[in-house]
């Protein structure tokens, strides 16, 4: 479509062109509740609603919430998609819901599920999948040690770089790090990027982030330095256990989820794991189970 020849652009106001109540509804979506009328809290306004007067203008507007919220959204599935994996009964009797994949993955495999009744979910074998492949990954992990020794760890690198500058330990809430003088701060970042680059220096870091396995392993290596029995233990452990579970309408959580999943007050992942399948080991055959990928 071509603009007809003359034309100019002009400015004009919202409100010149619509009213405080129609924008409110195009823009919150809140539906107008008209003067002496009673807002229908279960159907058109139950996520909210704007109160005219007389001469139909806005008297208030209310965005209606929950007060116990944890996230902005979710969808079955997601990220986390055939999360569940079924029993061979299960399977064969058609159990199990599979819920939507996250944009540009694979849908979930046959077998799989995002919701089903515990007594159809092979969790023992889902804990024994994550035992075999944890004690792939350490002997494979080890291996690659053994052919480059000498490899220390990014937290004693760090440590001696700061011990080097006299720097006092970093403080446990961020607010404190926040108001720490600015030449602490510098000296912390100088410390910080001489370990970088000796930690990156290490023909065995050099070695794993080759290996497709480890490269994105953000969280670094800890889990294998521990013995094969209790890495092996502690993938089984996790096996079966997500961020956050409701039950009951209680809500448990490993952490507070902020922002760009920043997460404060953040539980030990093993004391997590202990909690989490506690809950789940208590439940009845006969609990439905669902898992969501939530976002905040």
């Amino acid at each position: 479509m071509e603009l007809p020849k003359g034309w100019t652009e002009v400015e004009v106001k919202t409100s010149d062109y619509e009213s405080f109540a129609t924008w409110i509804e195009g823009y919150y979506g809140h539906k107008p509740v008209k003067y002496g009328q009673k807002p229908n809290l279960k159907t058109t306004h139950k996520y909210g609603y704007t109160i005219l007067d007389k001469k139909g203008n806005v008297v208030k507007t209310v965005d209606r919430t929950n007060p116990n919220r944890k996230w902005d959204g979710y969808m079955v599935g997601g990220r986390c998609n055939g999360f569940f994996k079924l029993k061979e009964a299960a399977l064969a009797a058609g159990a199990g819901t599979v819920g939507q994949p996250s944009w540009g993955m694979e849908p979930a495999p046959k077998g799989y599920a995002d919701q089903a009744h515990k007594g159809e979910i092979d969790i023992e074998g889902m804990r024994l999948d994550a035992g075999n492949k944890a004690a792939a990954k350490y002997d494979r992990f080890h291996d690659i040690l053994a052919k480059n020794p000498g490899y220390v760890p990014f937290k004693v690198i760090l440590a001696k770089h700061e011990a080097a500058l006299a720097l006092p330990p970093e403080p446990e809430s961020i607010d404190e790090l926040d108001n720490e003088p600015e030449s602490l701060a510098d000296l912390r970042e100088k410390a910080l990027e001489a370990a970088r680059s000796e930690y990156r220096s290490q023909p065995a870091q050099q070695a794993i982030n080759a290996d497709e396995e480890f490269r994105w392993m953000w969280d670094g290596y800890d889990e294998f330095f521990v013995t094969r029995e209790e890495c092996i233990q502690a993938a089984r452990d996790r096996a079966f256990t997500t961020f956050a579970l409701l039950k009951d309408g209680e809500w448990y959580e490993k952490g507070r989820m902020g922002w760009f999943a920043l997460v404060s007050n953040e539980k030990v992942q093993g004391d997590w794991n202990k909690e989490f399948n506690s809950i789940i080991d208590g439940l009845s055959d006969d609990t439905l189970l669902t898992v969501c990928d939530c976002h905040i």
